[in-house]
């Protein structure tokens, strides 16, 4: 089926397309490798370890204030994602 296509045009669709496509293999490696970064987890102690020092109590404090926050921007951004759905639906007609 390709083959009814000649060479020349063949050669300048790669050409207009090749840029883009590289970019996004260059985007989905990257993604890949942050996978696997993130996937091995971030030590917590490197940047807490001064809580170490508190005692008990207060290091239970402390992670509750912290795990606190990030449930509060967990749910931020859900709300967030759902607001910009809600208004990209009401903007299309067709929906």
């Amino acid at each position: 089926m390709f083959d009814l296509v000649p060479q020349p045009v063949r050669n300048l669709v790669d050409t207009i397309f090749g840029a883009p496509i590289g970019w996004l293999q260059l985007m989905a490696n990257m993604i890949g490798h942050a996978g696997l970064v993130a996937g091995k987890g971030i030590n917590l102690n490197n940047y807490f370890s001064f809580f170490g020092y508190l005692p008990s109590s207060w290091q239970l404090v402390v992670k509750s204030a912290l795990s606190g926050i990030v449930l509060l921007a967990t749910l931020f951004l859900v709300k967030a994602g759902w607001n910009m759905y809600l208004k990209v639906k009401s903007s299309t007609k067709w929906w």
